[in-house]
């Protein structure tokens, strides 16, 4: 009988121990396992924002000219723009290639002047175009036309006039005076101008039922930021 006990004894030490051996093993491989993981989860995490810093590097809306625009209306002295305690510009702004040259313009829209335009020449930021006390932004790109609406006081005006790299022409234009009177405004003495030459109302407005047939960029649609 006490060798039959015996016996038992040494199986029961045996399957213990087999059992802590393949417990402990067990327990290396799901530790490694997580480890593991936890490494490949890391790296790929450290891989995606690494790709997602490149695509970033490489938007459609980063062109070089944006870096000079910015530069230019951080520096004070330009009088373009300004940057506020917030950090952000007083003024709103945008980027858009109203001639299709490749290069885009700077619009900045407040300030004294409604809108400005700028184009980068070399790596000098040029007004083009300003606007005084106006509005009704609207490009034509298959034109690289910019129209709009201004005026102060008694005389207001529609222009339109195209831009072709650094240099504007203006292409049409629609002037008149206001009367003021304590019950109504009258506005007279229309001038109405073609090409620099002035025309009948009649020919103005065929110019500009023509353009009305072409694409149009308004300023609500463009990508203003500050």
């Amino acid at each position: 009988m006490e060798k039959v006990f015996k016996t038992i004894k040494r199986i029961i030490v045996v399957i213990a121990g087999t059992f802590i051996v393949s417990l402990t093993t067990f327990v290396i491989i799901m530790c490694f396992s997580r480890f593991s993981s936890a490494d490949n989860a890391i790296l790929h995490y450290g891989k995606f924002e690494h790709v997602l810093a490149k695509s970033k590097d490489k938007t459609p809306d980063n062109k070089p000219e944006h870096n000079y625009y910015v530069e230019a209306m951080k520096e004070e002295k330009n009088d373009m723009n300004y940057v506020e305690d917030d950090g952000r510009f007083a003024y709103k702004y945008c980027f858009y290639d109203i001639d299709q040259n490749g290069i885009d313009e700077l619009i900045v829209h407040g300030s004294y002047y409604n809108y400005s335009i700028y184009t980068l020449k070399g790596s000098k930021v040029e007004g083009l175009a300003w606007n005084k006390y106006g509005g009704g932004l609207k490009i034509y790109p298959a034109k690289g036309l910019v129209s709009w609406t201004g005026g102060h006081k008694d005389n207001y005006y529609i222009e339109f006039f195209r831009i072709k790299g650094n240099e504007v022409k203006e292409s049409a234009s629609k002037s008149w005076r206001n009367k003021l009177t304590e019950e109504d405004v009258y506005p007279y003495h229309y001038v109405y101008k073609v090409n620099g030459k002035k025309v009948t109302k009649k020919r103005y407005k065929k110019y500009v039922a023509a353009l009305q047939k072409k694409k149009v960029v308004k300023g609500k649609d463009l990508k203003w930021r500050r």
